[in-house]
């Protein structure tokens, strides 16, 4: 254990998008039954967004509000929430794109922000 080198974070995330993990299709399941997976989509993304933002926000939370707050709050920090184009309520993470936010998303079983991961 103590004499492998550690596998780079790259590779980690790769393999854990590819394993396509239970928690990607389910709803949020136990304890935390009362929070929902949401995709959120901004109008007019530009270069003014935080790095990944502009393909949209990952949150989970406990309703929609819940989800704007948290977005504002962990992503856009002092910054406007910007004009919402779309909002998917109990997002499956395996119709989200492939090749950018599958790789880099966080647990999306926890409270917060999984995409970008932050």
């Amino acid at each position: 254990m103590f004499g492998k080198a550690a596998a780079p974070a790259a590779l980690l995330l790769s393999a854990r998008a590819a394993a396509a993990p239970d928690w990607q299709a389910t709803p949020v399941a136990g304890l935390r039954s009362h929070l929902h997976r949401y995709w959120v989509r901004f109008e007019t993304p530009s270069e003014t967004f935080p790095l990944g933002a502009s393909v949209g926000v990952g949150v989970t939370a406990m309703d929609r509000a819940d989800a704007e707050r948290v977005s504002q709050e962990s992503v856009f920090q002092k910054r406007a929430l910007p004009r919402i184009a779309s909002v998917i309520e109990d997002v499956d993470i395996r119709d989200l794109d492939e090749g950018h936010v599958l790789p880099n998303v966080g647990d999306p079983s926890l409270r917060g922000i999984w995409f970008p991961y932050v």
